[in-house]
């Protein structure tokens, strides 16, 4: 980290937050909701978190949405839905863990 540090700042005059910096292994971290797999050719999938994440919002959204309109509802919950697929639509696996998520819904509007 200490090369890669004095690097940066001396040549790019860039400085660096250490609590929020890390070099790690692949395997071993998330970034901006992505995990990475694959040995010689990596590739993304949806962090377990970021998706339990997004479920809890949904399921405090559908509390809130109580006693409203099911086309109110709908119109929001494709307004979240969209957001959330176009932001992890490179992820490999994502229509297995989208298709869950669409059963999950259905139940939960039910």
């Amino acid at each position: 980290m200490t090369s890669i540090e004095q690097f940066l700042w001396k040549k790019l005059r860039l400085p660096i937050n250490q609590q929020k910096s890390a070099v790690l292994r692949r395997r071993y971290h998330t970034f901006l909701g992505y995990e990475f797999y694959g040995y010689k050719k990596p590739k993304l999938k949806i962090a377990k978190k970021s998706f339990t994440r997004f479920k809890d919002k949904i399921r405090g959204s559908l509390r809130r949405w109580r006693g409203t309109k099911m086309t109110v509802v709908i119109r929001e919950l494709n307004q979240l839905l969209r957001g959330w697929i176009v932001y992890f639509r490179l992820a490999e696996g994502a229509k297995g863990k989208l298709e869950k998520l669409e059963s999950w819904l259905l139940r939960r509007l039910r």
